[in-house]
């Protein structure tokens, strides 16, 4: 299937089509004129499908959820498959893992931890690895920071389980630091800026801005709403922030993880000292935190790894 451009265009996911032809994992435009509910976008997570009426790529699609709730509808869809591979991760249609790292390094190693970070480049070509970047942290120059994107939980437990530790035992990397925290979080939004993909935004970076951010039980709905109503098209409007991603704790559901690309360290000073407190004022956030800690980094090239699908 080739890629097309109907006219109203709504993107929906798919598991693997029972004994039928495989979609997975593509992603599909649902086509017109079938638009009575062309102003929602529906996730196919628990997807039935019924048959196929051959070459036409239509699908028959029943029982599927919609805003939490059950619906049992029959609706028919034309599929457009979107590069399954190539540009998957196009808009943040598709959640991703982050891991974030942070290794406390000693002072008398930290050349050696940086060239021994470049090891890491050996992942590139793993299924489901989308990316690596990191960098020391400006007000903890001892503090590397680290984040890592993969596709699947799948796709990373396959790394942990069968070469990270090798890559480890063999570089020694663990010597030259006195203590590692290691997280975990699942994508909850895109952040949308100057690029259109993510990969472009590892890629193109040169300063990361994250903050981590515990948040109150009764006010996580708020929270959520404000990065997605304030902070995220906030940003956007200084024309320097390319895009990140907002993603929840693995273990934790009140721990956030909010992490933005920027075109350069300068252009994030200017947002932070002309439009942030604006902002602020604008989320009124401070009923909602617990607690919030930040790290911000210049983006080290040689520590960036891309994977080899991009």
């Amino acid at each position: 299937m080739g890629i097309r451009s109907p006219v109203h265009s709504r993107i929906i996911r798919a598991r693997k089509l029972q004994n039928h032809r495989n979609l997975h994992p593509c992603q599909y435009q649902r086509r017109p004129p079938y638009t009575e509910s062309a102003g929602s976008i529906i996730e196919l997570n628990n997807l039935v499908i019924s048959h196929t009426m051959g070459d036409t790529n239509v699908i028959r699609v029943s029982h599927t959820r919609r805003e939490r709730k059950e619906y049992a509808i029959v609706v028919e869809w034309e599929l457009y498959e979107i590069s399954a591979r190539d540009e998957k991760f196009q808009k943040g249609y598709i959640e991703m893992l982050i891991k974030r790292i942070t290794c406390q390094v000693k002072s008398n190693d930290v050349e050696t931890f940086s060239r021994l970070q470049t090891n890491w480049e050996l992942i590139h070509n793993l299924k489901g690895f989308i990316g690596q970047i990191g960098g020391w942290d400006i007000k903890n120059k001892l503090s590397a920071c680290i984040y890592s994107f993969w596709e699947s939980k799948e796709d990373y437990d396959y790394f942990m389980g069968n070469v990270h530790d090798e890559i480890v035992s063999k570089s020694n990397q663990s010597k030259t630091y006195s203590s590692i925290n290691v997280e975990l979080f699942e994508e909850v939004n895109n952040i949308t800026g100057l690029l259109d993909d993510f990969i472009s935004v590892l890629r193109k970076s040169k300063f990361i801005r994250t903050a981590l951010t515990d948040v109150k039980e009764d006010r996580i709905n708020h929270f959520k709403e404000v990065q997605n109503q304030v902070w995220s098209p906030g940003m956007k409007t200084t024309n320097a922030m390319l895009g990140g991603k907002f993603a929840c704790s693995s273990k934790d559901n009140h721990r956030y993880l909010t992490l933005t690309g920027w075109v350069s360290q300068e252009a994030h000073e200017n947002y932070t000292n002309h439009l942030f407190t604006n902002l602020k004022l604008r989320a009124n956030t401070e009923l909602d935190i617990i607690r919030i800690s930040s790290q911000h980094f210049v983006s080290e090239d040689s520590w960036k790894v891309l994977g080899d699908h991009l």
